[in-house]
């Protein structure tokens, strides 16, 4: 049922993200070129790499209406903010012109085009090679009943990028990947051009990984509240339920945000590695009688959350929510019952459950919160957290839980940048 629980909260969110895309203007600074030739500057609603490839959305100025052109309208657009340039092309074999993104610009262009079953599929041109594809495809040898690969885009390659002995160099071993393309299309640039004049396209594909946000590193900061519940039969098969007051904890950690950019850019993974440290002291009295039991847990845990977020991605300050399965390791597990009968003598400390300790717990959180930019483009995030979990022991007539809430602080560690 939990793990029901857990794929219903994932689908949730990934639904959430997918369904609103579409729906979602995020207007930056960009520009057109018209057919002419004329280049006219605005803003571009960005979207996914999918969506890019088909239209263009722009406005002239924030709150004019927007008009939406097609590939058959337009030379190219882009949005350098983002390190975003879109030729309008019409592939070989394609009824109609897409708009194709550059990875590279300069005497030889590599494009992406990213088509409707999410497949990216890489282009090649120069001023004497007109554009073509770069295949890489596997096809079933039935005789030897094995996978052969068909590297064609090699030969293309050595084609295209003729006159460059080094860039004929990597051709042979060359991996069918954005980077390891990028790579040869720049090498090539590099002879029929001086460094100088090389495009910062060229450049930032000179690294050899597209262009796109990198995963971030940080530090959580903040507090959770915490409420145990225990359920358990005793020796005589009384059935007890007991509430422990909440608990105010500091909590802290290390963040890891890694961009979703194969779903949407608005859906990342969120991830830490959190310790907490939670102590009770508390005792529960007897309606009847003067006696008393009074229950001692220290319990020390290190938490890994793996969350979904939806980011909405306009404004200075952009709400977020998350969801998704909590997993927590104990690095502590300490317990004690002291029994007092009504004469106010007291037992012994005795272990409560010792035996049922469990190590692992599960859990599942949601989160609602804002991200903004600090300190030159660094991230930062302040959130509310909910989460339930399994608790410290499991058993025949025993059921443990804890009820968390947190508000915490998270914070990137280095400047968010565009990979090179």
């Amino acid at each position: 049922m939990q793990k029901n629980y857990i794929s219903a909260l994932l689908l949730i969110a990934l639904g959430v993200g997918c369904e609103t895309v579409q729906a979602q203007a995020d207007f930056r600074p960009g520009y057109l070129v018209q057919p002419a030739g004329d280049t006219v500057r605005g803003e571009i609603d960005y979207r996914d790499a999918r969506a890019s490839a088909t239209q263009c959305r722009f406005r002239p100025s924030a709150g004019a209406p927007a008009t939406v052109f097609q590939p058959a309208d337009l030379r190219a657009y882009g949005l350098p903010g983002e390190r975003k340039h879109y030729h309008s092309l019409t592939p070989v074999g394609a009824p109609q012109p897409a708009f194709l993104e550059v990875l590279v610009s300069g005497p030889a262009n590599l494009y992406v085009l990213r088509t409707a079953d999410r497949a990216d599929h890489y282009y090649v041109a120069t001023e004497t090679f007109p554009l073509a594809e770069l295949v890489h495809r596997k096809v079933m040898q039935e005789q030897a009943s094995i996978m052969q690969e068909q590297n064609i885009y090699r030969t293309t390659l050595a084609q295209a990028l003729v006159g460059c002995p080094v860039a004929q160099a990597q051709l042979p071993t060359l991996r069918y990947t954005a980077a390891e393309l990028a790579r040869a299309v720049t090498t090539y640039n590099n002879c029929q051009a001086p460094p100088e004049t090389v495009t910062a396209a060229d450049i930032a594909a000179a690294g050899g990984t597209p262009r796109g946000p990198r995963a971030r590193l940080g530090i959580v900061l903040g507090a959770e509240q915490t409420i145990m519940h225990v359920r358990f039969t005793d020796m005589y098969g009384s059935q007890h339920e007991l509430s422990f007051s909440p608990k105010v904890v500091p909590i802290g950690g290390l963040s890891l945000s890694v961009p979703l950019a194969a779903l949407s850019r608005k859906l990342s993974l969120e991830t830490a590695l959190l310790y907490e440290s939670i102590h009770y002291d508390q005792a529960f009295g007897n309606a009847y009688s003067s006696a008393s039991d009074r229950y001692t847990f220290d319990m020390a845990y290190l938490r890994l959350p793996l969350l979904v977020r939806y980011t909405y991605p306009t404004g200075h300050v952009r709400p977020f929510v998350e969801a998704g399965p909590v997993l927590a390791y104990a690095l502590q597990l300490n317990n004690s019952l002291v029994k007092s009968d009504n004469q106010g003598n007291a037992s012994k400390p005795a272990g409560f459950f010792q035996d049922n300790f469990r190590s692992f717990q599960e859990g599942l959180s949601g989160s609602l919160g804002a991200q903004f930019s600090y300190a030159k483009d660094r991230q930062a995030a302040l959130l509310v957290r909910y989460e339930v979990d399994t608790g410290w022991g499991s058993g025949q007539g025993l059921d443990t839980g804890l009820n968390h809430v947190y508000v915490l602080l998270a914070f990137d560690l280095f400047k968010q940048a565009a990979v090179k």
